[in-house]
């Protein structure tokens, strides 16, 4: 024969009258008997089992209220609330239940814990490992930042190194310019010394040649200026002379031309009369002017060839005879042209 189930249930009621009251029900029944209505009304045969009323106390208790309200309703009472104090059977089946459930619940919450532990040692190490990648990734940066330090560190003790290179090379380059310019100034102040003596040395220069020009030079050049002072009076006297002979022989030459004009147009209108005289006698004139001719003839054949040329013997007619000519002298003499020029033209043959 199975466990019997104790039940307990305290309700509190009021009736219709308003008078309220609190009945109270105590059953110990066996898990497959149903208590009567008026008791404990369950919901409906195998509707719960033993487990299900001792796990779920408030499903059982919603039942219960739901199919004893009616009854107790018919009654003039009114179910406001109840309350199912206990669970129990004299077997210790429940107890057992629960038990079990503790053990249930006991090892689900070893489980939980074995498996908080788990997911707390796997939480830890992989926070760990966390903190490693982290220790790892903040001692890389360090390094890296160290190195970086470092190499930093080399370019600018590098750059520094070539800056103090560069400032000590401009710093000699300096020097050198300095004393380059030093030595610059030093040529320039001896050039300028130089120079200084040279003009000194000029200034000497040109006060002894004052000095040999008021002793020498001076009485020579004034010398020397007076005689040519008196060259240039002799040659300007010399140059007027020469042209006043030069103009005293133009003005005697203008003379003489002018005579011999007069002379030549004489002769010229003598001859032209005697012409026309010497026409009118014919043969007799022709043999006159030849003989009147011959002594010149005769003087320039005892002449020499200089003498001859300075010495042309004219005609009557004012003609030039040719001396070399004279010996085989032979006379033609137009009268026709006699008439026209006064001239009379020798042939030697």
């Amino acid at each position: 024969m199975g466990p019997f189930l104790l039940l307990t249930w305290l309700g509190r009621s009021t009736c219709r009258m308003g008078v309220s009251w609190t009945p109270s029900f105590v059953a110990t029944l066996p898990p497959s008997c149903q208590p009567p209505s008026c008791l404990l009304p369950p919901p409906s045969a195998g509707t719960l089992t033993v487990e299900q009323i001792y796990q779920d106390r408030d499903q059982f208790a919603k039942l219960v209220r739901e199919v004893a309200a009616p009854d107790v309703g018919r009654m003039g009472i009114e179910i406001l609330s109840f309350t199912i104090k206990d669970v129990y059977d004299k077997v210790s089946y429940l107890s057992s239940l629960g038990k079990t459930q503790t053990a249930v619940v006991q090892r689900d919450a070893d489980i939980g814990v074995a498996e908080a532990e788990r997911d707390a040692g796997i939480r830890e190490a992989e926070y760990k490992r966390e903190m490693l990648d982290v220790k790892f990734m903040a001692d890389t940066k360090v390094a890296d930042s160290k190195r970086a330090f470092e190499m930093q560190k080399a370019a600018f003790s590098q750059e520094i190194n070539i800056k103090t290179a560069q400032a000590q090379l401009a710093y000699e380059l300096q020097g050198a310019k300095e004393q380059q310019k030093i030595r610059q100034e030093e040529i320039e102040i001896e050039v300028v010394q130089r120079r200084k003596q040279i003009d000194v040395e000029e200034q000497e220069v040109i006060r002894m040649d004052k000095e040999l020009i008021a002793t020498v030079k001076l009485p020579a050049e004034a010398e020397a200026h007076r005689m040519q002072e008196i060259a240039e009076g002799e040659k300007v006297k010399q140059v007027l002379i020469a042209r006043a002979e030069g103009e005293k022989i133009r003005k005697i030459g203008e003379a003489e031309a002018l005579v011999i004009e007069a002379i030549g147009k004489a002769e010229a209108e003598k001859m032209k009369l005697k012409a026309e005289a010497y026409q009118q006698y014919g043969e007799a004139a022709k043999m006159a002017l030849v003989l009147d001719a011959l002594p010149q003839v005769r003087r320039l054949m005892g002449m020499g060839g200089g003498e001859r040329e300075s010495c042309l013997p004219l005609s009557p007619w004012g003609l030039r005879l040719d001396p070399d000519t004279l010996p085989s002298l032979s006379l033609s003499l137009s009268l026709s042209d006699c008439c026209q020029g006064g001239r009379t033209s020798l042939k030697g043959g």
